[in-house]
């Protein structure tokens, strides 16, 4: 009607049948469009499902290997799984933060629990997770506290010793000394860390804050939707390889021969 009352205003004559037929186009066209916008999201969101799958099952082959269990890696796997669920973490990153863990010789089941205590240090910074579980790592497969070890730590807002410090009453100053010593233990360390994140402590609760602002939540609902895409895409898994097995196995030489033979000819 609108389209109608402007063409006459304008000084022009309506064909009743010509707007309807262009409706009906008009129609038509948006149907076809939202069509295709449909697939290309169907499409995205299989692309999305079916990498999440292949990059879990990369991690479970890793986890495996690292852990020396197939049982163990699923344990694992299954701690991280959920401990994303409720956090503003997402699976790959605390994977990523697990295997860095493990390699320096963090056992399995000691694994998702320093990734709670150095999360609480972290915030909702998964960069600095990353950084903490480098260098907690270090830490623990030299045994020992280290200069550059230090300075990283306080590069990302915690400082061992001080923590030391309040419960032992020992100076940072004469602290620093120690650990030039190489007094300072690994497992000195690792008492700062949890007494920094357990009740009383600078970091205690943070993690939890962090998970209840909106950006955290956003974060869960963003891992969750990609978890449910991915156990989705899990039940295809076994067709695909079959299908990539196949063209593996399958002999190119006479397209590749058509193909050039169709060159030379040009």
């Amino acid at each position: 009607m609108v389209i109608e009352e402007l063409f006459t205003r304008l000084g022009f004559q309506v064909d009743p049948k010509g707007i309807d037929k262009a409706k009906d186009a008009l129609g038509s066209f948006k149907k076809w469009v939202g069509g295709l916008a449909l697939g290309a999201g169907l499409i995205s969101l299989a692309k999305t499902g079916v990498e999440a799958a292949m990059t879990m099952e990369g991690l479970n082959a890793q986890f495996t290997v690292m852990t020396g269990s197939a049982e163990k890696a699923r344990d694992v796997i299954a701690q991280i799984a959920d401990f994303a669920a409720h956090t503003p973490f997402d699976k790959l990153g605390l994977s990523s933060a697990a295997k860095t863990l493990m390699a320096f010789g963090i056992e399995s089941e000691k694994v998702v629990p320093t990734l709670k205590m150095l999360g609480d240090v972290a915030g909702a910074d998964q960069n600095k997770l990353n950084s903490l579980a480098l260098v907690f790592g270090q830490i623990q497969s030299t045994g020992k506290l280290m200069g550059q070890d230090l300075l990283q730590l306080i590069n990302q807002g915690f400082n061992p010793l001080t923590e030391i410090s309040k419960q032992t009453g020992i100076s940072v100053a004469d602290l620093k000394d120690k650990m030039s010593q190489g007094a300072i233990s690994a497992d000195m360390v690792t008492l700062a860390f949890k007494s920094a994140t357990s009740a009383g402590g600078l970091f205690y609760g943070n993690l939890e804050s962090q998970s209840q602002t909106l950006q955290g939540r956003i974060s869960t609902l963003r891992d969750n939707f990609v978890t449910a895409l991915q156990n989705m895409a899990e039940a295809f898994l076994p067709l695909l390889k079959n299908g990539v097995d196949m063209l593996v196995a399958y002999d190119w030489t006479p397209i590749v021969e058509t193909v050039k033979s169709f060159g030379n000819a040009l």
